[in-house]
C-alpha cells in the first residue's frame, strides 16, 4: 500500500493543502476538479516528497527544452547508448512503435507537433521502471486512436500491478475501477472534495 499526503500552509503563496489518499498496488486513480485550483502543483509536489521511496515515473507538461534541437533519432540512440538502468528498454521500444514515433527520426523536437510531443513525453515517462506512475492530462492532444492505444496501455500497467495518478478532466476515457479524487479549494485551503 502507498500513503500519500501533502499537509503545507504554503502550498501556493495564496493557498494551502491539505490532501491524503492511499493505493494499492493495481489502483488506478483520477483527481479531478476545476481548472486553476493546483492539481497538477500537487502532482509535482506529491513526486518530490515521494519520488525515491516509492519509484515514482512522472509524466508533467513541462517543456521539453534539454534536447529541443535534436532530431527525434538521435534522442533515442543518446537514451539506449546510455544504457541507462531505470529504463525499460522493451517496453520504451513498444511505446516508441505504438505512437509512430519511430517514423518521425528525422524531425528535431522543436518541429513536432503537440501530440508528437505529448506522443514522446508519454514514450518516456511510462518506460521507467516504476512502481506508481503520476500522468498530468496524459491525453492531452491525442487523437482519438492513441488516446485508446493509451487506456488500454495505462490498464495493461494496472494488470502489472503498478499503480496509476492521473489528473484529467476527460472521465469518460475511465472505467467504474478507477479511484476518483476530487479536489476543491474550501477557506483557502485545497482539499478533498467529500
Amino acid at each position: 500500500m502507498y500513503s500519500f499526503e501533502y499537509d503545507s500552509p504554503h502550498f501556493l503563496p495564496h493557498l494551502s493543502a491539505k490532501v491524503s489518499f492511499t493505493l494499492d498496488d493495481g489502483d488506478g486513480m483520477v483527481i479531478t476538479g476545476e481548472n486553476g485550483i493546483g492539481k497538477s502543483t500537487l502532482l509535482d509536489k506529491l513526486f518530490l516528497k515521494y519520488g525515491p521511496p516509492y519509484s515514482i515515473s512522472i509524466l508533467d507538461q513541462k517543456p521539453f527544452d534539454d534536447f529541443y534541437d535534436r532530431r527525434l533519432g538521435d534522442l533515442k540512440k543518446i537514451f539506449f547508448q546510455a544504457r541507462l538502468d531505470f529504463i525499460e528498454r522493451e517496453q520504451f521500444e513498444f511505446l516508441w512503435k505504438s505512437f509512430g514515433l519511430d517514423q518521425k527520426n528525422q524531425l528535431t523536437l522543436s518541429g513536432l507537433s503537440g501530440g508528437e510531443m505529448q506522443c514522446l513525453k508519454i514514450c518516456m515517462a511510462l518506460s521507467r521502471k516504476a512502481k506508481v506512475f503520476f500522468l498530468d492530462e496524459p491525453f492531452q492532444s491525442l487523437d482519438l486512436e492513441k488516446r485508446n492505444f493509451l487506456i488500454r496501455f495505462l490498464e495493461e500497467l494496472r494488470f502489472k500491478s503498478k499503480s496509476l495518478v492521473i489528473v484529467e478532466h476527460q472521465l469518460v476515457m475511465f472505467d467504474s475501477s478507477w479511484k476518483r479524487l476530487s479536489l476543491v479549494i474550501k477557506n483557502g485551503s485545497l482539499e478533498r472534495e467529500l
